[in-house]
């Protein structure tokens, strides 16, 4: 893999509280070596920890046993056991152990101070600013940035991918005439979107059952209409209630958001059973070429490369442009991030952060999780490129280095309760026309208001 080398923090565009949720690109530093490790490790340490991701299927589950097995390896006096659990179920059982159920000693959940915040304010989660300070490094500032909250850091980064991506049919778009290299706007998508439908091919396979797939179009739909900074500005106002912003989710972009989601709906671009599939089905869907585009992330690439006996020949660009929107750009980027906590009631606490300061300083683990997650990028430039790159993960690195502003997943910028409710609630509502866009866009700003209110 080509050394990543183009991101630091754009630290001006809404003021302090919201330094770290805005990049563009700079240098940094290549990361020290692994070998020593071990040696840092506290000695006569004979402590068994539990680790729990919601890495459960292939080829997540294999290389987060891999990344253990080699921690236990390296750390003679420690030994980690991995639990993987299915999306939801993750969910419920992260949400029961934090109620008051027994916690592991350390797990992977979403980067971004809204997805931590919850945890930090409740005072469930250790402050781990002197380990990540200490142990940084050659991490990516917005990498590390995607941990911080009210100036101390919660988390190690894990690994980061694009969020805002159509991946496309490159056959489909071939034999009807669609160049991918032209649909950097919104009226260019609708305008092929409208030759599949003629033609009889869905345009937009969606399964948002679950409701989070509509809720990322939702969101990459807000960084399209108000821009990444602007977009930022409005979600930080349900994170920070001293977060002043003149923008409003009711603004004419705001709305906009929901018209264009409505948009696709009405033209019937969106395949059938949009609320009654589920994501996996979806993508299934698109595995037998039975659509032309499909919203998601980078992580599908994962997926995609294990697939053997996949029919289509898949690509990916960013998500277009809005047209007569002067704030949107089809460069910017939203990003995926993960990152490993660790619960204050952890039973080895000092042990937990060992794996943390081995996460912060040994390229070897984010190696291991690139071999069978192609598509999410290491949150450290790696010394000596990675073998056998796929030109397709070679196109998300380079994405991401020239993204010319760039943001942790606008959901994770703001309280996750709300936000839920905002993207994930309010695009199931518009898609099953329960709402309208101006009363999608007129709950998203109640809810914060009301949230503000709450805490004022």
């Amino acid at each position: 893999m080509n050394q990543i080398s183009r991101r630091t923090f754009l630290m001006t565009a809404t003021g302090a509280a919201g330094a770290g949720l805005l990049a563009a690109c700079a240098p940094v530093a290549a990361p020290t070596a692994s070998d020593d490790m071990a040696a840092d490790a506290p000695d006569e340490m004979a402590a068994e920890l539990e680790m729990w991701t919601e890495m459960a299927t292939s080829p997540r589950l294999e290389g987060m046993n891999e990344i253990v097995d080699r921690f236990n390896e390296t750390h003679p006096g420690i030994k980690v056991t991995h639990s993987g659990f299915s999306g939801l179920a993750y969910e419920q059982a992260t949400k029961t152990a934090f109620a008051g159920g027994a916690v592991p000693d350390f797990l992977q959940t979403d980067a971004g101070p809204g997805a931590l915040s919850a945890f930090i304010e409740a005072d469930q989660l250790m402050d781990l600013t002197d380990v990540v300070e200490a142990n940084k490094g050659a991490i990516y500032p917005d990498a590390l940035d995607s941990v911080l909250y009210r100036g101390s850091y919660w988390g190690a980064p894990w690994a980061m991918t694009i969020a805002n991506l159509m991946y496309y049919n490159e056959g489909i778009l071939g034999e009807h005439g669609v160049d991918p290299a032209s649909l950097t706007t919104w009226s260019a998508f609708t305008d092929a979107c409208q030759t599949f439908q003629d033609a009889g091919v869905t345009p937009v396979l969606i399964g948002a059952k679950n409701a989070w797939p509509g809720g990322h179009w939702a969101q990459h739909l807000y960084i399209r209409t108000f821009g990444v900074k602007g977009s930022v500005d409005l979600f930080l106002r349900g994170l920070y209630v001293e977060h002043e912003s003149e923008k409003r989710f009711t603004d004419a972009n705001g709305v906009r958001v929901w018209e264009l989601i409505r948009e696709l709906l009405d033209k019937e671009y969106f395949s059938r059973g949009v609320l009654s599939d589920d994501y996996p089905i979806a993508f299934g869907k698109l595995f037998r070429g039975d659509g032309a585009f499909f919203q998601t992330g980078g992580w599908l690439l994962g997926d995609w490369f294990a697939n053997v006996d996949a029919e289509i020949d898949l690509k990916f660009m960013l998500m277009p442009a809005i047209d007569d929107i002067a704030e949107s750009n089809a460069n910017e980027v939203s990003f995926n991030a993960r990152t490993l906590i660790v619960p204050r009631e952890s039973e080895h606490p000092a042990e937990a952060q060992e794996f943390v300061k081995w996460y912060l300083q040994s390229e070897e683990p984010h190696r291991i999780w690139y071999n069978y997650m192609p598509g999410e990028a290491p949150p450290m430039p790696l010394s000596t490129p990675m073998e056998n790159l796929r030109p397709e993960s070679a196109l998300l690195v380079e994405l991401l280095d020239n993204a010319p502003a760039l943001t942790i997943m606008i959901e994770r910028a703001i309280d996750y309760n709300i936000g839920q409710e905002i993207l994930w609630h309010g695009s199931s509502g518009v898609l099953s026309g329960a709402l309208s866009p101006v009363e999608a866009a007129e709950r998203a700003e109640n809810l914060v208001l009301d949230w503000r209110e709450e805490r004022m």
